[in-house]
């Protein structure tokens, strides 16, 4: 709960005056971008986890519940998460690119997927707000890119 108070705080506070630039969602309704709105983006990256062959890609098969409570605790109780395996493991295996070997590059998917690719989809999203003249374009972003990565 705390990182979405501390993102939504953030987008409130970094809000600019002035018209933006809109750089990623300009409303073309040709291409992809006839089709990216914030309910593409949260279905498609949200199931996006049911593309991966080592689980069931039936949506029946989804134990929500229990997805929720993990996602949940991990992020209020962060610490604990990471303590199981311990620092060394999570930094050298998360954060620090130590190795190229599939099972210790947990690191490639959280640079170019969540840090890169998240940073795209969220200023796309604010894009996509603030060209449909939603008030505080950035913390419907927010909003929507957290919503997004909750559910995957």
């Amino acid at each position: 709960m705390a990182y979405l108070v501390a993102g939504l705080a953030l987008c409130a506070f970094s809000a600019r005056a002035g018209e933006a630039k809109l750089y990623y969602y300009q409303g073309k309704d040709y291409g992809s971008e006839a089709i990216f709105n914030p309910l593409t983006v949260i279905t498609n990256g949200g199931f996006g986890i049911l593309q991966i062959s080592n689980r069931s890609n039936k949506f029946s098969d989804v134990d929500f519940r229990r997805g929720y409570k993990n996602v949940t605790y991990n992020l209020s109780h962060p610490f604990k998460a990471i303590e199981q395996l311990g620092w060394n493991n999570f930094l050298s295996r998360e954060v620090i690119p130590t190795s190229v070997k599939f099972r210790n590059a947990q690191y490639y998917p959280n640079y170019y997927n969540h840090l890169i690719g998240g940073g795209f989809t969220y200023r796309a999203l604010a894009d996509w707000y603030r060209y449909h003249q939603f008030p505080q374009p950035r913390i419907w972003a927010f909003t929507s890119w957290f919503a997004y990565h909750f559910l995957n």
